[in-house]
Protein backbone atom coordinates (compact mmCIF):
# COMPACT_ATOMS: atom_id res chain seq x y z
CA UNK A 1 0.00 0.00 0.00
CA UNK A 2 1.16 3.40 -0.66
CA UNK A 3 -0.39 6.55 1.15
CA UNK A 4 0.39 9.84 0.51
CA UNK A 5 0.19 12.43 3.00
CA UNK A 6 0.62 16.53 2.15
CA UNK A 7 -0.43 19.77 2.63
CA UNK A 8 0.76 22.89 4.29
CA UNK A 9 -1.66 23.04 7.03
CA UNK A 10 1.18 21.01 8.65
CA UNK A 11 0.15 20.03 12.33
CA UNK A 12 -3.04 18.00 10.98
CA UNK A 13 -0.82 16.45 8.32
CA UNK A 14 1.44 15.48 11.38
CA UNK A 15 -1.75 14.40 13.31
CA UNK A 16 -2.47 12.01 10.35
CA UNK A 17 1.12 10.41 10.02
CA UNK A 18 0.90 9.68 14.09
CA UNK A 19 -2.37 8.08 13.96
CA UNK A 20 -1.20 6.04 10.75
CA UNK A 21 2.36 5.00 12.46
CA UNK A 22 -0.13 3.78 15.57
CA UNK A 23 -2.79 2.24 13.91
CA UNK A 24 0.58 0.14 12.31
CA UNK A 25 1.94 -0.54 15.09
CA UNK A 26 -1.06 -2.05 17.24
CA UNK A 27 -2.28 -3.99 13.85
CA UNK A 28 1.36 -5.47 13.55
CA UNK A 29 4.42 -6.33 14.55
CA UNK A 30 6.47 -5.14 11.34
CA UNK A 31 8.97 -2.33 11.94
CA UNK A 32 8.46 1.02 11.22
CA UNK A 33 11.71 3.11 9.41
CA UNK A 34 11.63 6.57 9.05
CA UNK A 35 13.40 8.30 6.53
CA UNK A 36 14.35 11.98 4.99
CA UNK A 37 15.31 12.93 2.30
CA UNK A 38 18.31 15.30 3.88
CA UNK A 39 20.05 12.27 5.52
CA UNK A 40 18.82 8.95 3.15
CA UNK A 41 21.01 7.25 0.18
CA UNK A 42 19.14 5.54 -2.46
CA UNK A 43 20.87 2.38 -1.48
CA UNK A 44 18.97 2.68 1.59
CA UNK A 45 16.08 3.51 0.36
CA UNK A 46 15.81 0.59 -2.34
CA UNK A 47 16.83 -1.86 0.35
CA UNK A 48 13.89 -0.85 2.43
CA UNK A 49 11.19 -0.47 -0.39
CA UNK A 50 12.15 -3.91 -2.53
CA UNK A 51 13.74 -6.24 -0.11
CA UNK A 52 12.15 -10.14 -0.51
CA UNK A 53 12.75 -13.35 -0.04
CA UNK A 54 14.18 -15.00 3.58
CA UNK A 55 15.27 -11.92 4.93
CA UNK A 56 12.02 -9.80 4.04
CA UNK A 57 9.60 -9.12 6.65
CA UNK A 58 6.45 -6.28 6.76
CA UNK A 59 7.31 -2.99 7.39
CA UNK A 60 5.60 0.59 7.46
CA UNK A 61 8.53 2.93 5.27
CA UNK A 62 7.80 6.51 6.18
CA UNK A 63 9.65 8.55 3.48
CA UNK A 64 9.47 12.28 4.92
CA UNK A 65 10.18 15.59 1.93
CA UNK A 66 11.59 13.40 -0.70
CA UNK A 67 8.80 15.04 -3.25
CA UNK A 68 10.55 18.46 -3.63
CA UNK A 69 12.17 19.58 -7.02
CA UNK A 70 15.74 18.12 -6.58
CA UNK A 71 14.41 14.53 -5.20
CA UNK A 72 11.63 14.75 -8.07
CA UNK A 73 14.11 14.85 -11.09
CA UNK A 74 15.67 11.23 -10.80
CA UNK A 75 11.82 10.05 -11.65
CA UNK A 76 12.71 6.86 -13.76
CA UNK A 77 14.40 5.14 -10.60
CA UNK A 78 11.65 6.37 -8.24
CA UNK A 79 9.35 4.89 -10.85
CA UNK A 80 11.29 1.11 -11.01
CA UNK A 81 10.96 1.25 -7.03
CA UNK A 82 7.40 1.76 -6.71
CA UNK A 83 6.85 -0.68 -9.35
CA UNK A 84 8.95 -3.29 -7.42
CA UNK A 85 7.74 -2.42 -3.75
CA UNK A 86 7.69 -5.90 -1.95
CA UNK A 87 4.50 -7.39 -1.05
CA UNK A 88 4.75 -6.91 2.92
CA UNK A 89 5.80 -3.18 2.83
CA UNK A 90 3.64 0.05 3.26
CA UNK A 91 5.00 3.36 2.05
CA UNK A 92 3.93 6.99 3.33
CA UNK A 93 5.14 9.29 1.69
CA UNK A 94 5.09 12.67 4.01
CA UNK A 95 5.42 16.07 2.31
CA UNK A 96 4.98 19.65 4.63
CA UNK A 97 3.80 21.49 1.30
CA UNK A 98 2.15 21.40 -1.23
CA UNK A 99 2.83 19.35 -4.44
CA UNK A 100 2.84 20.14 -7.91
CA UNK A 101 0.15 17.46 -9.86
CA UNK A 102 1.72 17.80 -12.83
CA UNK A 103 5.04 15.86 -12.33
CA UNK A 104 5.13 12.49 -13.43
CA UNK A 105 6.07 10.97 -10.04
CA UNK A 106 3.66 12.84 -7.76
CA UNK A 107 0.90 11.85 -11.17
CA UNK A 108 1.94 8.27 -10.12
CA UNK A 109 2.02 8.47 -6.23
CA UNK A 110 -1.33 10.21 -6.79
CA UNK A 111 -2.85 7.21 -8.68
CA UNK A 112 -1.19 4.73 -6.74
CA UNK A 113 -2.87 6.59 -2.93
CA UNK A 114 -6.40 6.54 -4.76
CA UNK A 115 -8.63 4.38 -3.76
CA UNK A 116 -12.19 3.78 -5.65
CA UNK A 117 -11.84 7.33 -7.62
CA UNK A 118 -10.80 9.80 -4.20
CA UNK A 119 -7.86 10.49 -2.21
CA UNK A 120 -7.27 8.75 0.58
CA UNK A 121 -6.35 11.74 2.59
CA UNK A 122 -6.37 14.60 0.65
CA UNK A 123 -4.46 17.71 0.61
CA UNK A 124 -4.48 19.42 4.19
CA UNK A 125 -4.33 22.90 2.67
CA UNK A 126 -4.52 26.01 5.60
CA UNK A 127 -7.82 26.31 6.53
CA UNK A 128 -9.18 29.78 6.26
CA UNK A 129 -9.84 32.21 8.85
CA UNK A 130 -13.15 30.56 9.81
CA UNK A 131 -11.77 27.17 9.52
CA UNK A 132 -8.98 27.73 11.87
CA UNK A 133 -11.54 29.51 14.61
CA UNK A 134 -14.01 25.97 14.32
CA UNK A 135 -10.96 23.89 14.37
CA UNK A 136 -9.74 25.50 17.50
CA UNK A 137 -12.97 25.72 19.08
CA UNK A 138 -13.30 21.81 18.43
CA UNK A 139 -10.15 21.23 20.00
CA UNK A 140 -10.64 22.72 23.31
CA UNK A 141 -14.58 21.16 23.37
CA UNK A 142 -12.78 17.74 22.78
CA UNK A 143 -10.46 18.83 26.13
CA UNK A 144 -13.64 19.44 27.82
CA UNK A 145 -12.90 23.51 28.46
CA UNK A 146 -14.92 26.39 27.48
CA UNK A 147 -13.66 29.64 25.94
CA UNK A 148 -15.36 32.58 25.87
CA UNK A 149 -16.60 33.95 22.12
CA UNK A 150 -14.35 36.98 22.00
CA UNK A 151 -11.35 34.54 23.59
CA UNK A 152 -12.13 33.00 20.81
CA UNK A 153 -11.30 35.23 18.47
CA UNK A 154 -8.96 37.38 19.69
CA UNK A 155 -6.79 33.70 19.69
CA UNK A 156 -7.80 32.76 16.40
CA UNK A 157 -6.69 36.38 14.78
CA UNK A 158 -3.55 35.79 16.58
CA UNK A 159 -2.34 32.38 15.42
CA UNK A 160 -0.77 31.92 11.81
CA UNK A 161 -2.00 27.77 11.48
CA UNK A 162 -3.33 24.91 13.35
CA UNK A 163 0.48 24.18 14.31
CA UNK A 164 0.42 27.19 16.33
CA UNK A 165 -2.82 27.57 17.69
CA UNK A 166 -1.99 23.55 19.31
CA UNK A 167 0.70 25.39 21.28
CA UNK A 168 -1.66 27.67 22.17
CA UNK A 169 -4.29 25.64 23.31
CA UNK A 170 -2.25 23.95 25.54
CA UNK A 171 -0.59 26.66 27.21
CA UNK A 172 -3.75 28.05 28.15
CA UNK A 173 -5.50 24.92 29.11
CA UNK A 174 -2.59 23.79 31.80
CA UNK A 175 -2.98 27.48 32.70
CA UNK A 176 -6.86 27.53 33.19
CA UNK A 177 -8.39 23.82 32.63
CA UNK A 178 -12.11 24.35 32.33
CA UNK A 179 -12.71 27.92 30.49
CA UNK A 180 -10.41 29.76 28.95
CA UNK A 181 -11.08 33.65 29.01
CA UNK A 182 -10.34 36.95 26.77
CA UNK A 183 -8.11 38.19 29.46
CA UNK A 184 -6.16 34.97 30.07
CA UNK A 185 -5.60 34.44 25.94
CA UNK A 186 -4.65 38.37 25.88
CA UNK A 187 -2.13 37.94 28.53
CA UNK A 188 -0.48 34.51 27.21
CA UNK A 189 -1.21 34.82 23.94
CA UNK A 190 -1.10 38.18 22.93
CA UNK A 191 2.73 39.31 24.09
CA UNK A 192 4.82 41.87 24.18
CA UNK A 193 6.49 39.93 21.08
CA UNK A 194 3.61 41.39 18.86
CA UNK A 195 5.59 44.97 19.35
CA UNK A 196 8.40 43.61 18.60
CA UNK A 197 7.65 42.55 15.18
CA UNK A 198 6.91 45.67 13.87
CA UNK A 199 10.69 46.75 14.99
CA UNK A 200 11.94 43.36 13.25
CA UNK A 201 10.11 44.24 10.17
CA UNK A 202 11.08 47.57 10.03
CA UNK A 203 15.13 46.85 10.37
CA UNK A 204 14.50 44.17 7.48
CA UNK A 205 13.10 46.78 5.34
CA UNK A 206 15.59 49.15 5.77
CA UNK A 207 18.35 46.43 5.56
CA UNK A 208 19.52 46.93 8.93
CA UNK A 209 21.57 43.45 9.84
CA UNK A 210 22.84 44.31 13.04
CA UNK A 211 19.55 45.60 14.48
CA UNK A 212 17.20 42.53 12.86
CA UNK A 213 19.57 40.39 14.75
CA UNK A 214 20.01 41.84 17.67
CA UNK A 215 15.98 41.77 18.07
CA UNK A 216 15.80 38.26 16.92
CA UNK A 217 18.18 37.06 19.35
CA UNK A 218 16.56 39.05 22.18
CA UNK A 219 13.40 37.44 21.59
CA UNK A 220 14.85 34.02 21.87
CA UNK A 221 16.79 35.15 24.90
CA UNK A 222 13.49 36.01 26.40
CA UNK A 223 11.92 33.11 25.82
CA UNK A 224 10.25 33.20 22.87
CA UNK A 225 9.44 29.91 20.95
CA UNK A 226 10.88 29.76 17.60
CA UNK A 227 7.95 28.42 15.45
CA UNK A 228 5.76 31.00 17.33
CA UNK A 229 8.15 33.72 16.88
CA UNK A 230 8.43 32.41 13.20
CA UNK A 231 4.59 32.44 12.82
CA UNK A 232 4.15 35.73 13.78
CA UNK A 233 7.20 37.31 11.38
CA UNK A 234 5.12 35.33 9.26
CA UNK A 235 1.78 37.00 9.99
CA UNK A 236 2.98 40.23 9.65
CA UNK A 237 4.14 39.82 5.99
CA UNK A 238 1.27 38.77 4.71
CA UNK A 239 -0.37 41.61 6.50
CA UNK A 240 2.15 43.83 4.31
CA UNK A 241 1.50 41.92 1.37
CA UNK A 242 -2.52 42.83 2.10
CA UNK A 243 -1.83 46.43 2.40
CA UNK A 244 0.47 47.08 -0.06
CA UNK A 245 -2.43 45.13 -2.37
CA UNK A 246 -5.00 46.37 -1.43
CA UNK A 247 -3.37 50.25 -1.46
CA UNK A 248 -2.97 49.72 -5.25
CA UNK A 249 -5.80 48.09 -5.56
CA UNK A 250 -7.93 51.18 -4.12
CA UNK A 251 -5.13 54.07 -4.95
CA UNK A 252 -5.26 55.29 -1.50
CA UNK A 253 -3.29 55.55 1.52
CA UNK A 254 -6.00 55.68 4.04
CA UNK A 255 -5.96 53.35 6.97
CA UNK A 256 -9.20 52.94 7.32
CA UNK A 257 -10.33 52.07 3.81
CA UNK A 258 -7.40 49.39 3.81
CA UNK A 259 -8.53 48.44 6.76
CA UNK A 260 -11.97 48.35 5.93
CA UNK A 261 -10.68 45.70 2.59
CA UNK A 262 -8.62 43.76 4.08
CA UNK A 263 -10.86 42.92 7.46
CA UNK A 264 -7.37 44.25 9.68
CA UNK A 265 -7.76 46.42 12.68
CA UNK A 266 -7.40 50.00 11.49
CA UNK A 267 -4.74 50.60 14.25
CA UNK A 268 -2.79 47.66 12.57
CA UNK A 269 -3.08 49.08 9.01
CA UNK A 270 -1.90 52.43 10.46
CA UNK A 271 1.07 51.40 12.20
CA UNK A 272 2.22 49.16 9.58
CA UNK A 273 1.63 51.34 6.26
CA UNK A 274 4.90 53.05 7.22
CA UNK A 275 6.64 49.67 6.69
CA UNK A 276 4.93 48.45 3.71
CA UNK A 277 6.93 51.83 1.64
CA UNK A 278 9.95 49.99 2.75
CA UNK A 279 9.48 46.70 1.07
CA UNK A 280 8.07 45.73 -2.90
CA UNK A 281 5.96 43.01 -3.44
CA UNK A 282 8.92 40.83 -5.00
CA UNK A 283 10.19 41.31 -1.75
CA UNK A 284 8.22 40.29 0.56
CA UNK A 285 6.70 37.64 -1.68
CA UNK A 286 10.28 36.44 -1.65
CA UNK A 287 10.70 36.64 2.16
CA UNK A 288 7.36 34.79 2.48
CA UNK A 289 9.06 31.61 0.77
CA UNK A 290 12.17 31.92 2.61
CA UNK A 291 10.03 31.82 5.78
CA UNK A 292 7.65 28.66 4.72
CA UNK A 293 11.35 27.20 3.96
CA UNK A 294 12.51 28.22 7.42
CA UNK A 295 8.88 26.54 9.05
CA UNK A 296 9.72 23.52 7.26
CA UNK A 297 13.17 23.16 8.56
CA UNK A 298 11.99 23.87 12.02
CA UNK A 299 10.13 21.03 12.16
CA UNK A 300 11.77 18.60 10.72
CA UNK A 301 15.56 19.90 11.36
CA UNK A 302 18.51 18.93 13.65
CA UNK A 303 20.28 22.50 13.26
CA UNK A 304 19.38 24.65 15.84
CA UNK A 305 16.39 27.21 15.70
CA UNK A 306 18.75 30.01 16.30
CA UNK A 307 20.98 29.06 13.30
CA UNK A 308 18.26 29.01 11.56
CA UNK A 309 16.05 31.94 12.28
CA UNK A 310 19.77 34.03 11.86
CA UNK A 311 19.92 32.12 8.66
CA UNK A 312 16.76 33.41 7.28
CA UNK A 313 17.47 36.97 8.30
CA UNK A 314 20.89 37.15 6.50
CA UNK A 315 19.21 35.33 3.11
CA UNK A 316 16.65 38.06 3.11
CA UNK A 317 18.84 40.58 3.69
CA UNK A 318 21.32 38.79 0.92
CA UNK A 319 18.90 37.85 -2.22
CA UNK A 320 20.10 39.50 -4.81
CA UNK A 321 16.79 39.57 -6.66
CA UNK A 322 15.94 42.32 -4.50
CA UNK A 323 18.32 43.71 -2.04
CA UNK A 324 18.42 46.92 -4.31
CA UNK A 325 15.27 46.68 -6.07
CA UNK A 326 13.65 49.93 -4.86
CA UNK A 327 9.99 49.82 -3.09
CA UNK A 328 6.76 49.79 -5.11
Amino acid sequence: MIILIYGRDTWRAHLQLERLKTAYQTKKAGAVIEMDAANAVWPEIKNHLTLTGLFAADKLVILKYFLNDKQTKDTENWQAMLEAVSPGTSVIFYERDAIDPKKTLIKTLLKLSNQNGKQLYPEFKLPTPLELKKWIQDEFSARKTQIEPAALELLATACADTWQANQEILKLCAASPGLITHALVKELVMSPLDENIFHLTDALGNHNLAMTIKLLVGQLQSGAEPLYLLAMIARQIKILLKIKSASARLKTTAHGLIATAIAEHPFVVQKTLATARLFSFVELIAINDKILATDRLLKSSRVSPKTLLTKLVYDILNVDSYAHSPAG
